[in-house]
């Protein structure tokens, strides 16, 4: 008896076989992505201790991935063995100076073991052979590393400094907080001083406060503006004084020099006597123009006895 499928067993099957090729295709895909189906060599190193690893971690040369961890043991030594599973095409480049570390991308997680390749003169290490370790930098060593150990002393200084720049201040608040605080106490006298020149109290109160106080002072300032502009007027009245003073000196001078020869011809005698006349007659004439010169300037003119002050000087030097 023949089998006969509907059409919808039909349809049922065909998803199925298509639905099975696209499983079998990603697989191989993601396999192929993941080295599932390359060739591997075991290697195996050791270290003091574990740095988190764990099966499956991953096992990169210059940053790249080229195999990963596939078991981690304690051998009898006490040390922890790790066995790496590396990709075949790897193989040349772990050599007798190949350096295998462990390392993270973070100072916490994520460890993987970091395989530095070896120099082209160096022995090959065959697959199944040991890789040279070194124990990984601690956060210690990291710190001495970038100088970190210094920078946080130096953060630890400057965060004691702000702890007590911060104890200062709040010290130094609650103090001007306080009623009886020289800050409140300063206000309470300003707002005292206030109201007192407000009120008119005090001598800075009536300067303010006081109408007639500041009458009088308007009428001090009026004074004083017209005692300037009168001694501004006697100083530009003095100006053409000064001017002819040195003049007036230089006559005064030679009249002194013109007595003084008279008193000096007085003592020789009277047998100089008509000599004497001429000189006496000729100072007069000097002291006359001396006089004269005065007469012209309104402040000495003022000043002069009331006989010098006529147009004419009657001194008649044979009346002596």
């Amino acid at each position: 008896m023949d089998a006969k499928f509907t059409l919808r067993e039909q349809l049922v099957g065909l998803f199925l076989v298509v639905t099975l090729l696209l499983s079998v295709g990603g697989v191989i895909l993601v396999g192929r992505g993941k080295n599932w189906f390359a060739k591997h060599h075991v290697y195996y190193t050791k270290f003091k201790e574990g740095y988190g690893l764990k099966e499956g971690s991953t096992v990169k040369m210059f940053n790249a991935e080229i195999g990963r961890v596939r078991s981690i043991t304690i051998n009898d030594d006490n040390e922890v063995e790790v066995s790496m599973a590396i990709l075949a095409e790897y193989e040349r480049k772990i050599r007798r100076d190949s350096v295998a570390t462990v390392e993270s991308p973070t100072l916490i997680g994520s460890e993987y073991i970091s395989i530095t390749p070896g120099s082209k003169g160096a022995p090959q290490v065959s697959p199944g052979g040991s890789v040279t370790s070194t124990p990984r930098k601690s956060i210690s060593n990291y710190m001495d590393e970038f100088g970190l150990k210094e920078r946080f002393a130096q953060l630890g200084q400057l965060l004691a400094a702000l702890t007590r720049v911060t104890n200062d201040l709040a010290t130094l608040t609650a103090e001007l907080g306080r009623k009886d605080g020289p800050l409140l106490s300063a206000v309470a006298d300003v707002k005292a001083v206030t109201a007192g020149v407000r009120s008119g109290q005090g001598t800075l109160g009536k300067l303010l406060v006081d109408e007639a106080l500041y009458v009088r002072l308007e009428h001090l300032s009026g004074e004083l503006e017209q005692t300037a502009a009168n001694l501004n007027q006697v100083t530009a009245g003095l100006k053409p004084v000064s001017a002819e003073l040195p003049a007036l000196a230089r006559e005064l001078n030679e009249s002194a020099k013109g007595v003084r020869s008279i008193v000096q011809n007085i003592k020789r005698g009277s047998e100089d006597f008509p000599a004497l006349v001429t000189d006496t007659d000729e100072a007069v004439r000097q002291f006359r123009r001396v006089v004269e010169s005065a007469k012209t300037l309104p402040l000495l003119r003022s000043n002069l006895p009331p006989d010098l002050r006529r147009d004419e000087v009657g001194l008649d030097p044979r009346g002596m």
